[in-house]
């Protein structure tokens, strides 16, 4: 049987949750801050994901071929997109809170549309699965 290794990296933004293995959508194992997860799988084509167990966040898909016997290894950690979604939406709380008091309504609407477009990116874009090549 094939061997599939999911390694996360010790990071500080991500501590408290464990990230879910999805295999083909469907999920498989856990994998804790700071380390690994294998899995024997049969020969085959799957598609794999992780995601954030609490905010059922997922990241980008990887199709892998999966032969005989074979040995992949791949790394799961947080994307720099979940700080840039962080920023715009706090950018988006300064806007609002700068120009609700002077009843500036297109400046409101695009306070609001950073919050939403910012929590949006953050949890669309947080975690990143990558193939390690050996």
């Amino acid at each position: 049987m094939a061997k599939i290794t999911i390694k996360r990296n010790l990071s500080f933004l991500g501590y408290p949750h464990s990230y879910k293995i999805f295999i083909n959508d469907k999920a498989e194992a856990l994998v804790r801050n700071n380390s690994s997860r294998t899995m024997e799988l049969d020969p085959g084509v799957y598609r794999l994901r992780v995601g954030i167990g609490k905010f059922n966040t997922r990241s980008n898909q990887l199709y892998v071929n999966v032969d005989e016997d074979s040995e992949l290894l791949f790394t799961a950690k947080m994307n720099a997109w979940l700080i840039y979604g962080f920023l715009i939406a706090f950018a988006g709380f300064e806007l609002l809170h700068f120009f609700v008091s002077d009843g500036n309504l297109p400046m409101i609407i695009l306070g609001i549309l950073f919050v939403i477009g910012g929590f949006a990116v953050s949890s669309l874009y947080a975690v990143k699965l990558k193939r390690v090549t050996k």
